[in-house]
């Protein structure tokens, strides 16, 4: 299987695609169906510990407040795989992470609000992996080495995060501001480093001068480490354009393999 990774910007996505909504379902036609999906999202965090959800049918989980009541009315009704939960989690403790089953959690909106457009029929199994959040890049981008071995079981690997993802800037802006010119630079210096296997400076991201700037805190693009990850031993990564949401936010997706 592919891996790849979506910017799921703002809940709204969910009932206002623009042009994300579309890339994003042209993007899962263009794959083989898979037997089940991880999903590593920025919204799944746990302190020290990397988590697999194992609920059999995971809730549509609101984690967001005051925005249009039109999304808490939806509900994505994928079915989760305890049985496979189970498996990541011992291959996980066998290659030397600390990791556990969660079997209560549901699927948070970096989750279901980009499914929504890939899988709207919801019957493709989905279990969600937390990021550590005492951890860093090197270990999300050894996590994402760890599951290389679900790409050959059928399994498709995602991270659900952000290239850009610099909430203060955002609220200083106004809605009818072009684009920030600093924008495109960064997601191609992602971008470029992915199809050149220089996995070092895509982990030494702060290390860029909009690195910090782009990412003052690191949870929207740890999901990148796993999936950079996971496609090392990829040799040819796609970039799909999905547009720059209030200035800011670029919605592009990568995909490797």
């Amino acid at each position: 299987m592919p891996t790849i990774f979506v910017s799921h910007g703002a809940p709204t996505l969910a009932i206002d695609p623009g042009h994300t909504g579309p890339m994003l379902h042209h993007l899962m036609e263009s794959l083989p169906t898979p037997r089940a999906i991880v999903v590593i999202s920025a919204h799944f965090e746990s302190p020290g510990t990397h988590l697999l959800t194992a609920n059999p049918s995971p809730a549509t989980v609101y984690d967001f407040g005051g925005f249009d009541n039109r999304l808490y009315e939806i509900q994505y009704p994928a079915p989760g795989s305890p049985t496979l939960a189970q498996n990541i989690c011992a291959h996980l403790h066998n290659a030397g992470f600390n990791s556990g089953i969660d079997s209560q959690r549901g699927l948070d909106h970096g989750a279901w609000v980009p499914l929504l457009y890939m899988r709207p029929e919801a019957n493709i199994p989905i279990i969600q992996l937390s990021l550590n959040s005492r951890a860093g890049p090197s270990e999300h981008f050894r996590l994402g080495q760890s599951l290389q071995w679900l790409r050959h079981d059928g399994v498709l690997i995602m991270g659900s995060g952000g290239l850009t993802h610099n909430l203060r800037r955002i609220f200083a802006r106004s809605p009818t501001d072009d684009p920030d010119a600093s924008v495109e630079p960064f997601v191609q210096f992602l971008f470029d480093n992915l199809s050149n296997r220089n996995f070092e400076n895509i982990i030494r991201y702060d290390h860029h001068p909009l690195g910090l700037e782009h990412h003052p805190t690191p949870e929207h693009l740890m999901p990148l480490m796993v999936v950079a990850g996971a496609s090392i031993d990829s040799d040819r990564w796609q970039r799909h354009a999905g547009g720059v949401t209030y200035g800011l936010l670029s919605m592009d997706a990568f995909s490797a393999g």
